[in-house]
């Protein structure tokens, strides 16, 4: 098993409403039960903290109540997109899984990622794609030491 590593998305902010977008590929969706799982491929789904209950919306008008879910990608081709709904932040791309609970009357997103996709991600963000090869293997050793 690869190693993980979670990453607070938007922890500065407090966000109420997401709409999570499954443009390519499959997710699957799990209840904080771990007993029901519902399959995605093309759906938008919207996540609502209602007085620390989750609220779920999928596309095909389905409705659930429950207190936490996870989002798994099911492989890389899959693209999960984030909105944070009612704030002025750019929507973001995330692989792994994410997990979504409620807290204080906000959303706590948990993205979980393996370290050489995080790396990558980091590295690329952080350098761009114009430098030398050693130049990002320096970086990408400095960004694992500090993960």
């Amino acid at each position: 098993m690869a190693e993980t590593v979670r990453i607070g998305l938007f922890m500065n902010y407090k966000i109420s409403v997401v709409h999570l977008f499954v443009e390519s590929g499959e997710c699957t969706l799990k209840y904080d039960t771990g007993k029901v799982v519902i399959p995605l491929s093309k759906a938008k789904i919207e996540v609502i903290n209602d007085d620390e209950i989750l609220i779920i919306k999928l596309s095909n008008s389905r409705l659930f109540r429950i207190q936490g879910i996870e989002i798994i990608n099911k492989d890389r081709n899959t693209c999960l997109k984030i909105d944070p709904a009612g704030e002025a932040l750019k929507k973001i791309e995330v692989e792994g899984s994410l997990r979504i609970l409620p807290s204080n009357g906000r959303l706590i997103l948990i993205n979980s990622v393996e370290v050489n996709d995080y790396v990558a991600s980091v590295v690329e963000a952080e350098s761009g794609r114009l430098r030398d090869g050693e130049y990002y293997k320096v970086q990408a050793i400095l960004c694992r030491t500090y993960t």
